[in-house]
């Protein structure tokens, strides 16, 4: 959940929107007609969220947050890491090895952010 606080590009071509949200500001595609101080929900499915070990670095949608929970599920590890008081989801390829308690940095790649109105 989040709050438009700025957009670029005009209606009918591809915009973006920068969303204020519990873990920080979120560059985004928009896909709706959100303005500017709407309410909104910014979407971003689990195995487009990239995973990296240590802290966050400065860039764009970057977060750092510690994992929660994972589980095998033969094609893919389903991860559960805390940033803040969210949880977010995301998912692995199963050769990876990451273990609970471990901290990682977050990053939400604009071009999968999808911001829709709510």
């Amino acid at each position: 959940k989040g709050k438009v606080a700025a957009l670029d590009g005009s209606s009918g071509r591809a915009r973006r929107a920068q969303v204020e949200t519990s873990i920080g500001v979120l560059s985004c595609r928009v896909a709706s007609e959100a303005r500017q101080s709407d309410s909104v929900t910014v979407a971003v499915r689990p195995e487009n969220v990239e995973l990296t070990r240590g802290s966050a670095a400065q860039n764009d949608n970057a977060v750092a947050g510690e994992v929660e929970s994972v589980v095998y599920l033969g094609n893919l590890l389903d991860c559960s890491v805390m940033v803040g008081d969210e949880h977010i989801r995301v998912q692995l390829h199963p050769s990876q090895s990451l273990a609970r308690g471990e901290k990682v940095a977050l990053r939400f790649p604009s071009e999968h952010c999808l911001v829709m109105t709510t």
